[in-house]
């Protein structure tokens, strides 16, 4: 569980990064690059943060039977 928590944040973060360098070509200030990349971002992340919290519950909670 931990592995996939930790493997979709270093995703999320290249994606994010990836959107502020593409950004920067078009020019503009560093915080309006950044705020448009969350705000582009947010609910997938969240969408993915819901299912990783979720995923213990449809797997039986961790416990083996």
């Amino acid at each position: 569980m931990v592995a996939c928590a930790v493997a979709t944040g270093t995703d999320y973060t290249i994606l994010t990064i990836a959107r502020l360098r593409g950004g920067t070509g078009l020019g503009g200030d560093r915080r309006t690059l950044a705020h448009h990349a969350v705000a582009q971002l947010g609910p997938a992340i969240g969408v993915a943060g819901l299912l990783l919290a979720g995923l213990p519950c449809r797997s039986g909670g961790g416990r083996r039977l």
